[in-house]
């Protein structure tokens, strides 16, 4: 399904959306209320004196005004439109290139410029915003160890027979640059594409590579590469214009460590002689590049090759040494022998089961406007029903210091609203100058989203993350809530890039594409969003393979997903790469500038572990069990362990962590119900700092509920144990028993059940509350394991006619409990007759001031008589009638009482 206006159709307004889009009644970049942007008011206004000012002077040398230009722009109305509305904007000479269905009322289009300031009046009052549309900017081997995703993938996780790594009943949209079908990683997953760019390419392409490589992160299957160690082709482009004469650009990565002929092949733009050399620096630094072997010098293009022996503590990058008139290059090369090992493809994404949707708001020349992606927001959340769209990335920003766009935030909001899990890169701009330079821009100052920043190979927060900021606005409508929200592997110049599909359908816009299937290194937030996005789909996948099924009509899923990759996040405990806006360690406490518990403005909650959230999801605590897990110290370690606790209302549940001594390690009791935005609430921590210092936490729920418990490691590493307890708790029944009629001087058992609902020993003793007519056949005393249970025997044995009641009294450690037991009795028989097929009377005297009670049973190895009729004395001689029956006998008998 497409939504983009084309030629013919008809501009009509849409049905109503299922779910109420965000709409404010009036928006921060309209001060003085009259429902048009301020900046776009003012440039209005000047344009318009400027037209007169050209009209009076007369000049021929005065070109076309400003004021008669067309700019785009998106309408906001606080209902849905009219066909009015729509005729109107196009009278004015406006012209409509996307019509909203499901995050917002209104549309996109163009308009002269002049004409703006009269919309408010024409439209009516239902138009709160008139608004230009601003630009947007850009913002996996390795990364899925460090990342925690490929334990995951494993057939067994958790009792998950062919592990979590997607399903083709999860969608993941990536919203950006294009995404290129023809790539063998991504090839026969497709069910949508639309290009909202100027464009308009209707079939799936990306000539700027990022897109396909956002979405190779998060969904490729690295079939490519392959499992096993083998080739792996690459492919490098970039521009080297404005860089000085013998200055050049690198892209680390790790190579094997045995020795290998590494080869490459650069072509450029600019002409001139250059050098194409093979680079490596330690680790932990940007500089000190030295040269591998000997490079090559020429003109384009140009080839090397050269043995090198892997260092694992060094970083290489094939480089092009720019001779100053350079511009466009390209540089293919091929690692031999690079390395395979666990079964899974090499470069694979994260959720590689999943479908993909593709929306292209980037135009081949790199523009963008924000109006495009707000579009395919909007058509996106209109088909994720259809399409199974459960997860959405967006890994870009909109421009400024920082990016404001309120409207953009609301539409995400509401596509989180519509059941979308929504992840969007925090930015890079973590090196700029003043501090407002380095905060996060919308979209990623939504709320409700999953705004992600980067780390570095050795899960360090990197230089260039965007941070978060202070006092998030809470008006009704447009909130922000603090951000970012956790980090994942993003690539650094300290260490190595993400690879990933590097797009077939050319390298950028200057070449051709040099070799098919290949994969190409970035590093970014950019990256580290379509990671979470992956890991986001893991977990669905794993609720739906809990049981849940999928609701889009509501936040319910995407807040729990997002609060599940939070709470099972892990501080870094480190400064940032740049020793500078370093994170602070939570545990437990609140964060600085009012940022919640756990959670800092730099690295958020920390760094993602979705083997902890799926765990979370997917292992139950057995009370009373020992549960034993390590975490390590090395990157590619667990760093936390998770399970989810069934809580008794008006039950202490209580866990004990053994800590290692190599290690500190915190234990979390968290809500399965999120907080405000999707915040994790914990209901119960123990945080206490220090090696082998051992943590304990209870609770006592007030309702029935589930929690998840979750252990996290703060530094160190070692085998830890973990016990979780309900105490012993008693519970008995039936609470009461009536026993019914019987004859006087017989007698009749009956079972009650005595078990213990917690995970302690539970001992006790069994009495009744009076003496007389009952009695304890077994039972007493008592011990049960956890959650066992015993039967417990009461006889009801009356002596004498008449009613009866007492109770079982039951004491133990785990409380006490009773039962209410109840019974009647009357005499002996008077007289008992078996009656036939044929009907039969038969007579008894009565007494007057008793009761007679006539009862039956076909068998005599019945148990219980069943009474037939009562009836009161009178001193006279009553007749029963039998009725007929369809047995060959009915006994009866008459007791009195």
């Amino acid at each position: 399904m497409t939504s983009a206006i084309h030629a013919g159709e008809p501009l009509v307004p849409p049905p109503l959306p299922a779910i109420a889009p965000q709409i404010a009644t009036q928006y921060p970049n309209d001060a003085d209320g009259d429902h048009v942007a301020d900046d776009l008011a003012q440039r209005c206004q000047q344009a318009l004196a400027k037209k007169t000012a050209a009209v009076l002077v007369a000049s021929t040398n005065i070109s076309a005004p400003a004021s008669d230009a067309a700019i785009d722009v998106e309408l906001i109305f606080s209902r849905p439109i009219t066909q009015s509305q729509i005729d109107t904007f196009l009278q004015l000479g406006g012209s409509i290139t996307y019509i909203y269905k499901a995050v917002s009322y209104g549309w996109n289009g163009r308009l002269p410029l002049a004409q703006v300031n009269r919309l408010p009046a024409l439209l009516g009052d239902s138009l709160v915003l008139v608004e230009e549309s601003k630009p947007v900017v850009l913002h996996m081997d390795h990364a899925t160890r460090t990342g925690r995703v490929r334990p995951v993938w494993s057939p067994g996780f958790v009792g998950s027979a062919l592990g979590f790594s997607g399903n083709t009943n999860i969608t993941v949209a990536i919203v950006d640059s294009g995404m290129d079908a023809s790539h063998t990683d991504l090839a026969g997953r497709r069910v949508y594409w639309q290009d909202f760019s100027t464009d308009a390419v209707p079939n799936p392409v990306d000539y700027s590579q990022h897109g396909t490589h956002v979405g190779a992160v998060a969904v490729g299957t690295g079939a490519a590469s392959g499992s096993a160690t083998g080739p792996l082709l690459g492919t490098l482009y970039g521009s080297l214009s404005g860089i000085f004469s013998n200055n050049f650009v690198v892209t680390p990565m790790l190579l094997p460590t045995n020795t290998i002929n590494f080869t490459a092949t650069v072509r450029w733009n600019g002409g001139g002689n250059g050098t194409l050399e093979l680079l490596s620096h330690n680790q932990g630094t940007k500089a000190g590049w030295t040269v591998e072997g000997a490079g090559v010098s020429g003109a384009s293009p140009l080839s090397l090759s050269v043995s090198v022996t892997g260092n694992p503590a060094r970083e290489y990058s094939p480089a092009l040494v720019s001779n100053g008139s350079m511009t466009d290059y390209v540089i293919t090369y091929q690692v031999p022998q690079y390395p395979g090992g666990d079964n899974f493809n090499r470069l694979s994404g994260v959720a590689p089961r999943c479908n993909w949707a593709a929306a292209k708001v980037f135009a081949t020349n790199g523009s963008s406007l924000l109006s495009w992606t707000a579009a395919a927001v909007d058509d996106l959340v209109a088909n994720r029903v259809a399409d199974n769209i459960k997860v959405m990335n967006l890994s870009l920003g909109t421009t400024g210091s920082p990016g404001i766009s309120t409207t953009t935030r609301q539409k995400v909001n509401t596509a989180v609203n519509n059941g979308i899990v929504v992840t969007v890169s925090a930015g890079n701009n973590g090196l700029l100058s003043p501090a407002s330079a380095r905060e996060i821009s919308d979209p990623g100052r939504a709320a409700m989203v999953l705004t992600v920043a980067a780390a570095n190979d050795v899960n360090q927060l990197t230089d260039y993350s965007s941070q978060g900021f202070g006092s998030p606005t809470n008006t009704v409508g447009q909130e922000e809530d603090y951000k970012p929200d956790l980090m994942a592997p993003g690539g650094s110049s300290y260490y190595s890039d993400i690879l990933a599909a590097d797009s077939n359908s050319g390298d950028g816009t200057a070449f051709p594409d040099q070799q098919p299937n290949d994969y190409w290194s970035i590093q970014g937030t950019s990256v580290a969003a379509p990671f979470a996005a992956g890991c986001a789909a893991l977990v669905v996948d794993a609720l739906q393979q809990s049981g849940v099924t999928w609701d889009f009509s509501s936040a319910q899923f995407p807040l729990l997903v997002k609060m599940l990759l939070c709470a099972t996040a892990t501080e870094s405990n480190t400064n940032r790469e740049s020793l500078a806006n370093n994170p602070t360690v939570q545990r437990a406490a609140n964060g600085t500038n009012g940022f919640p518990s756990g959670k800092d403005q730099f690295e958020g909650y920390g760094m993602i572990n979705p083997d902890a959230a799926v765990e979370a999801v997917s292992q139950k605590l057995v009370f009373g069990s020992t549960n034993n897990f390590s975490l390590g110290a090395t990157t590619t370690d667990a760093r936390a362990w998770a399970c989810q606790v069934s809580l008794t209302a008006n039950v202490n549940f209580s866990a004990s962590l053994t800590v290692p001594g190599t290690g500190d390690f915190d234990l979390y009791l968290y809500s399965a119900i999120p907080g405000l935005f999707g915040k994790p609430v914990i209901l119960a921590a123990s945080t206490q700092a220090g090696n082998g210092v051992n943590e304990s936490l209870s609770y006592q729920s007030s309702t029935n509920a589930t929690a998840y418990l979750v252990v996290k490691r703060v530094s160190g590493a070692g085998a830890f144990s973990l016990v979780g307890n309900v105490p012993p708790q008693l519970a008995v029944v039936p609470a009461s028993f009536d026993y019914g009629l019987l004859a006087t001087g017989g007698s009749e058992p009956a079972t009650f059940v005595v078990s213990n609902a917690g995970a302690g020993i539970l001992t006790g003793t069994i009495g009744l509350q009076t003496a007389g007519g009952f009695s304890i056949l077994s039972g007493t005393p008592f011990s049960l394991g956890a959650f066992g249970a015993t039967n417990v025997t009461i006889q009801f044995s009356p002596q004498s006619r008449g009613s009866y009641s007492n109770a079982v009294v039951v004491a133990s450690n785990g409380g006490s409990a009773s039962s209410v037991l109840t019974g009647r009795a009357a005499d002996l028989p008077m007289l008992s007759v078996a009656v036939g097929q044929s009907p039969l009377a038969f007579s008894f005297a009565t007494t007057v001031g008793c009761t007679y009670v006539i009862q039956s049973k076909t068998q005599l190895t019945d148990p219980v008589w069943q009474t037939v009729q009562t009836q009161a004395g009178d001193g006279t001689t009553h007749v029963f009638a039998a009725p007929p029956s369809g047995v060959p006998q009915t006994f009866y008998r008459v007791c009195v009482q």
